[in-house]
């Protein structure tokens, strides 16, 4: 496992199955405060996924709750039902992709779901189709 990140503008994290790896993802404490102290010095940070789970205060997982980062006020949590879909939506916000507004087209697969989420919350993604994180917007 990764235990710090090299020098860099912003960072990507990807998809997976951080739960599985839950305990050692909390443990990890410099790479914890390495990504909070990007996200405070407004570096750009996209997470899709598993990524997002990991930006999230925790994952509940196998009867347990694990602390990640919190860099998002909301809490994972793991379901026994697969959600699968095409999704058809809009971007709403510039963000660190696209600096337009425009149409997207992709699909979702997950066994989780943000709780939580702040009603303040800002999304990027509006959804026509699909489920996205709350009420059809995804971040």
């Amino acid at each position: 496992m990764i235990k710090k990140l090299p020098e860099s503008d912003g960072i990507y994290i990807g998809g997976g199955f951080p739960e599985i790896l839950s305990a050692a993802l909390e443990k990890n404490l410099t790479m914890k405060t390495t990504i909070k102290k990007l996200a405070e010095d407004c570096a750009p940070i996209y997470a899709e996924c598993g990524g997002l789970m990991y930006l999230t205060k925790s994952i509940d997982y196998g009867n347990k709750k694990f602390k990640m980062i919190g860099l998002f006020d909301a809490d994972t949590k793991m379901t026994k039902k697969m959600k699968l879909n095409y999704t058809k939506g809009k971007i709403v916000l510039k963000n660190s992709i696209t600096n337009k507004t425009h149409e997207l087209h992709g699909h979702e697969f997950h066994y989780s779901e943000l709780d939580s989420v702040s009603p303040d919350s800002k999304f990027a993604y509006e959804l026509d189709v699909g489920l996205g994180i709350k009420n059809q917007k995804m971040d």
